[in-house]
């Protein structure tokens, strides 16, 4: 067999129906000139999510009550209830996302979404305000892993002030830091996907976003351990931004004087 480099891959914009050719049992298949196989995520063993529970949710998904740009909104302000927004960061360039989630954290309902491959960074900050607003003026708490989130930061801390700082839990004790934004490394990353776990798998997070779910139903074990600063990485940057959104929910608490136990 005759085998081929590649020579260059380059994103390309396309939209319309995309087709997955299968065989039964192995799901690979012989051309003329290659073996494919296509790989599921969604079938392989080692998924971190409860895969009964996420297709459950799936038949419950909703059309948002109605979508500004790229946000989408499931519920509406209530001004009693808590707030708090996640969110991850890109370039902007067509590769990976910026993504926003925003949970109402007195019900445990993930009230709106975003994602786009397109917008700037300089741009996402004033989307963050502009929702935040919209929920009271929610703690906003986006992502600082690279060159993009600290654009966002930087924007978005002169023109809104419930910007998440990192708080210091090394000593046993919870300390607040100067440093805005929220950090993903080895040891948060881990924590903070299985505090959301736990959480959705006990019935206090509900999701109708039906992207969110086929983020939460393709992600592995093997996921959770990924180098943060790995070049070559699968992208969950919505579900991402939910998982950053729903450690607000101890932050929102911690501010309201309500104990709140960590584990590390």
């Amino acid at each position: 067999m005759q085998t081929y480099k590649i020579q260059k891959i380059e994103p390309s914009k396309y939209k319309g129906l995309v087709y997955n050719l299968e065989v039964e049992n192995d799901n690979s298949y012989l051309t003329e000139m290659l073996t494919v196989h296509n790989c599921d995520p969604t079938r392989s063993e080692g998924k971190f999510f409860d895969l009964d529970r996420i297709e459950a949710d799936m038949k419950k998904c909703r059309k948002p009550l109605h979508k500004i740009g790229d946000t989408k909104y499931y519920f509406g302000y209530l001004s009693h209830h808590r707030y708090g927004m996640g969110a991850d960061t890109s370039e902007g360039v067509g590769l990976d996302s910026n993504a926003l989630a925003l949970f109402n954290f007195t019900t445990g309902d993930l009230v709106a979404t975003n994602h786009s491959n397109t917008i700037k960074p300089e741009l996402f900050a004033h989307e963050l305000k502009r929702v935040g607003n919209e929920y009271g003026e929610c703690i906003i708490a986006p992502e600082i892993n690279n060159m993009s989130g600290g654009i966002v930061i930087i924007t978005l801390k002169n023109i809104y002030n419930n910007i998440f700082r990192n708080i210091d839990r090394t000593k046993f004790k919870e300390v607040e830091t100067l440093q805005l934004g929220w950090h993903t490394n080895s040891r948060s990353k881990p924590q903070m996907f299985m505090d959301f776990r736990r959480d959705y798998n006990d019935g206090l997070i509900h999701i109708y976003d039906e992207q969110v779910l086929k983020e939460m139903k393709s992600y592995a074990n093997s996921d959770i351990v990924e180098n943060v600063k790995s070049k070559v990485t699968r992208h969950f940057d919505l579900l991402t931004s939910v998982v950053i959104a729903w450690q607000m929910k101890s932050e929102t608490e911690r501010i309201k004087g309500v104990t709140v136990s960590y584990t590390l």
